[in-house]
């Protein structure tokens, strides 16, 4: 159920990109109904690996699509992906506000999310994890 601080966002998760990629019209034609993207981008775990060129192909129409619209803020999936993720929201500076998530990238992938203009959403199991926050710096880097 929705309230006042929950906000609907369109989106097309990238381990589905393969199956869903001829519902990039309809992503197209509901677009300006709303300011939030998500959950979009990459993943390049190995379970997914065959699909990274439907994947990218679906990331790249969808930041193209943001820019013409003007930017949204853009959830972000980037696991295993951090380099390839940067790499294309340089590539469309002016597609919105990136915000990636659960982010476990390397510290130089970080320090160039940072510097595309990158947010970070931060939960407790990631504070805790491993790979999280103070495993990576993030929190250090961005305080």
């Amino acid at each position: 159920m929705a309230g006042p601080r929950t906000q609907t966002a369109l989106g097309l998760h990238p381990q589905l990109a393969h199956e869903r990629k001829s519902e990039l019209p309809l992503f197209d034609q509901l677009l300006p109904q709303t300011d939030y993207v998500g959950e979009i981008g990459l993943d390049g775990a190995p379970e997914f690996r065959k699909s990274w060129q439907d994947q990218c192909d679906v990331f790249e129409h969808i930041l193209r699509s943001c820019e013409n619209a003007g930017g949204r803020v853009m959830s972000i999936h980037s696991r295993r992906a951090a380099s390839a993720v940067v790499e294309r929201l340089e590539a469309c500076p002016s597609a919105g506000t990136p915000v990636l998530h659960w982010f476990s990238g390397s510290q130089k992938e970080l320090d160039r999310a940072v510097d595309c203009g990158c947010w970070f959403s931060v939960g407790p199991a990631m504070l805790a994890g491993e790979r999280g926050c103070h495993g990576h710096g993030i929190l250090e880097t961005l305080s």
